[in-house]
Parts: C-alpha cells; structure tokens; sequence
C-alpha cells in the first residue's frame, strides 16, 4: 500500500474555540481521565477522582511531565524547535509551555498549580488505571510525514512513557495494533486532550535565564516588508546563546521562527528558551 500524505488525512488535533479559566480546565480533568464527557448540567469536581490513591512523585523544581511533537514535515527551525517540550510540569506546579492562547510574539508561558490540582492532571494523564504505563507498541498507520506525540511522566517509583506517530489517526487505521497498544493509544489522546488545554491558558509570560538562536539563510533578498535584524549582525549567528536583555527581545519577536532581514539579505530565525 502506498503511504499517503500526511496533509492528506483528516488528522486535526482540535482545540476548544474559547480558552478556559485555569481552574475551570483543572475541574473537568478527572473526567477526561474517565472518558466521561461532562453533560452542561453537571457540576466539574474540583478534586483528584474519587477514590484514587495520590501518586508519589517528587515535589522539588524537577520535571514531572513531558509532552513533546516531533519530527513530521516542517521546516528545518520547527525541527529545531521540537527538541524542547511543548509542555513541561514540574513537581512544585511550575508549568513552562508554548501557549496556544493567543498569538503573542513570546508564546512561552508560565503558571502555578496547587498540590491538588497536579494530583489531578497527573491522574488525567496516566488514566484511572494508569494506562499511560502499559508496556506495549504502538503500530503505526500507513501515512508519511507525521509528526510523532511524546508523553513522559516522571513518578518515583517509576517512568511512564507513550510514544505515538500520528497520534490523530483512530485504531483501525493501525495494522496489528494489540488490545495493549490500543489501551495506550485511547490513554496517550486523552492525555494529550489534556495537555493541550493547559496550552490554551494565557498565563505569564516566561522569562528564561538564557535563549539560543538558531538561524536559516535563505540567501534571497529580502522583501521591504520584512522587519530588521533587531540586534548587532554579529549576533545573527547559528548555535548563539544570549541572556539578559537581548534574551529576552529575541524572545519577544522570534519564540516562532520568523524572518528578518539584515543587508538585504532574508534569514529565518527562532529563538529557544533554556528551561530549567
């Protein structure tokens, strides 16, 4: 069989139209987690389902959960960008993530959860049996230039992680997929569900310690339209890494790769964050 294109299937990971409130995401987790799907009548809990026992995890600035898109067909500076977390939380309840709230030049964001609240996003995101641990293969459907959803949960007493390529595409798109494989599929969307929506949620702006730069020539004149280089040429150097004030400018302009033009000449830039 020939594999299609992945700009060719219906694969859409969709997003609610209206960001919510941080607490009002937080209360409907326990019923992602479920599978349930809240009827407008009913009252979110506010609570880690009832019932569960808290999971042990390390509360010091250490990463707790991981959720990361990479590869598929992008551009080399996507590529790039992929190599940090879409989303990461941390065991104080520090969230670093790439928001999709709003278009804002630095779309790197931050903010806090309780205690109570991480208990529930965890038990969301492992599943009521913590089908996010199953130990099994995903198969992969026959379509090409997919990007791959990586989910990894760092618990004490052990690691839970789902490896997805094309996470969008349903069970019986996957030849071979186990009954194992299909519970760790079902988990790794309601997790991602999850995750997303935290992306959704404006919060603070993310001010790191430093930035790299990464930089594309595209050795073609630059239109009129385009912006200048905001910094000294010297600056616009692959592999650079800034901090203090120039950091955070690039930040501000170029968190998504974008163009510049610097003596006539068109460079795609994107400046990456150091996460602690």
């Amino acid at each position: 069989m020939l594999a299609l294109s992945y700009g060719q299937t219906a694969l859409k990971q969709r997003l609610p139209a209206q960001p919510l409130l941080l607490m009002s995401l937080l209360l409907l987790l326990s019923a992602c987690g479920s599978g349930a799907q809240p009827q407008p009548s009913e009252q979110p809990q506010t609570t880690p389902t009832s019932g569960a026992p808290a999971l042990n995890y390390d509360t010091g600035a250490v990463a707790l959960i991981e959720y990361w898109l990479r590869g598929g067909f992008r551009s080399p500076l996507l590529l790039r960008a992929s190599e940090l977390p879409l989303l990461r939380v941390y065991g104080d309840g520090m969230v670093i993530y790439q928001s999709t709230a709003e278009q804002t030049a630095n779309q790197w964001r931050t903010l806090k959860l309780t205690p109570i609240e991480v208990q529930a996003l965890l038990q969301s995101v492992l599943g009521p049996q913590q089908q996010l641990c199953t130990q099994a293969t995903i198969s992969n459907p026959p379509i090409a230039d997919a990007p791959t959803t990586e989910i990894v949960v760092h618990l004490r007493d052990r690691q839970c992680q789902a490896q997805v390529y094309a996470l969008g595409i349903e069970e019986r798109e996957r030849p071979g997929l186990t009954d194992a494989g299909a519970t760790l599929l079902q988990q790794a969307q309601v997790a991602a569900t999850a995750l997303q929506r935290i992306q959704q949620q404006p919060g603070d702006p993310f001010i790191p310690s430093a930035t790299t730069l990464f930089v594309n020539p595209l050795n073609t004149p630059a239109p009129a339209s385009v912006p200048r280089w905001p910094l000294k040429p010297e600056q616009l150097r692959d592999g650079l890494a800034l901090s203090g004030a120039d950091a955070q400018t690039l930040l501000e302009q170029a968190s998504q790769p974008r163009a510049f033009a610097l003596d006539g000449q068109l460079y795609e830039v994107v400046a990456l964050p150091t996460l602690p």
